[in-house]
């Protein structure tokens, strides 16, 4: 009987590595340490903050009182940090009740001044509004309204609360699936767009639509580069929304610290979610300088669809400045293939065919000018056409590479649509 978890996978003969299930499992446990995390401190922030000045301001029953007394009160342990106390008698639930409240939460601060501004507004013998709980008297306060910095601290959970539900989600929604089956299913769930169906009258071909939608400026057709353009705005948002909640509570946490009256609790607690803000800028900047290091390159195409034994024209402009030890244009084309194998899915790629349509060493492009080249693209007769199936699918593209001295090497694929040839003639 198959062990439900192994420490230890057999991957290739007598080497071992490490059993995926070990690491799911304890990723998963990460992430549920992080989501309960985040749940306690929603949970304290909304008990103590949130939600009595909520019902301060909602369900607290006005009546007046008498000021007895009204002082300036220091923290037991910290001599520090004030409050206002004012010992006020009014009459609730049938019963004389004098309590020594200002506001329902009861908050100490360093500045004394403000506190003494605050007392020295309530006169002893004077009658004042007092607002108290219908439920338990015992809780009144003076004054109301809502303190921003009690409702801002709500987004603090936020984020620690969305990675750990969403690593929770990605764990159990992978959990004893491989890396390929998780792939398969990411494409059939793409394939399910409504906007594509129907868009071709060939069946399992792949529209063009969406590739002959923008004109070239001096071949017909302009092709879409495959770039990550969509990751770097995800990318971008994730390092504003966290980034912006941790400059609010570092705010908050300076102005504790400068009054003299530090929230250690928050100041604790905001440290990590600053690196976290740290890596996600740094790793923003990263991904911006790999996608902008080189200029975007132009390609574009006499006609689309292609079709086999039919000859084009393409035209490929790269700007500089960038000096290329190599500066390659080839036409490519990818097959896949994801098959079961007992539970797991496997997914195959390989290059079937490729052709360099262009070739130069040693390139210089001058800064503020613009390499252009002009080639021939031609495609076998019995070269076969774009394929998008549930478990198998053909590729066509244009590659774009280019080697330098300095940096890495980049490459950029512009996809293309090949069609069968017309009226379903075939070469030999």
């Amino acid at each position: 009987m198959p062990r439900l978890l192994r420490v230890y996978g057999k991957k290739r003969g007598a080497r071992l590595t490490g059993s995926r299930k070990v690491g799911a499992a304890a990723l998963g446990i990460f992430f549920a340490a992080v989501f309960l995390a985040g749940g306690v401190l929603l949970g304290n922030i909304l008990v103590t903050w949130a939600l009595p000045e909520w019902r301060l301001n909602h369900t607290y029953v006005q009546t007046t009182g008498r000021v007895l007394a009204a002082r300036v009160a220091a923290h037991p342990s910290d001599p520090t940090r004030f409050r206002p106390e004012i010992t006020v008698e009014f009459e609730a639930g049938g019963r004389r009740r004098a309590l020594a409240t200002y506001h329902v939460h009861g908050a100490y601060t360093g500045n004394r001044e403000a506190v003494a501004a605050t007392v020295a507004r309530f006169r002893p013998g004077q009658s004042y509004p007092v607002w108290y709980d219908p439920r338990d008297p015992q809780r009144a306060a003076m004054a109301r309204g809502y303190t921003w910095s009690a409702w801002l601290m709500l987004l603090v959970p936020v984020p620690i609360l969305a990675t750990g539900g969403l690593g929770l989600v990605y764990i159990v929604a992978g959990w004893n699936k491989s890396a390929e089956r998780r792939a398969a299913l990411a494409q059939r769930v793409s394939r399910l767009d409504p906007a594509r169906a129907g868009s071709s009258t060939l069946p399992f071909v792949p529209g063009e639509t969406d590739l002959t939608s923008s004109p070239g400026t001096t071949l017909a057709f302009r092709l879409a580069a495959q770039t990550p353009a969509w990751s770097l705005l995800a990318f971008l948002l994730a390092c504003l929304f966290w980034n912006g909640i941790f400059s609010v509570l570092l705010t908050v946490v300076v102005r504790s610290h400068a009054a003299g009256n530090a929230e250690w609790f928050l100041t604790a607690f905001t440290v990590p979610l600053g690196l976290v803000g740290l890596l996600l800028v740094w790793g923003f900047f990263r991904h911006l300088r790999d996608v902008t290091r080189v200029a975007p390159t132009i390609v574009e195409v006499s006609s689309h669809p292609l079709r086999p034994a039919e000859e084009y024209e393409l035209y490929v402009a790269q700007p500089g400045p960038l000096h290329l030890e190599r500066f390659r244009v080839l036409l490519v084309c990818e097959e896949e293939a994801t098959y079961s194998q007992g539970t797991n899915s496997r997914t195959m790629r390989r290059r079937v065919y490729q052709d360099e349509l262009f070739c130069r060493e040693g390139l210089e492009i001058p800064a503020g000018t613009l390499f252009e080249t002009r080639c021939r693209l031609w495609l076998p007769p019995r070269a076969m056409h774009s394929f998008q199936a549930s478990h198998n699918q053909v590729r066509w593209k244009v590659l774009v590479e280019g080697a330098t001295p300095r940096r890495p090497f980049f490459e950029r694929g512009f996809t293309v649509h090949v069609h069968p040839r017309a009226n379903g003639a075939q070469g030999r």
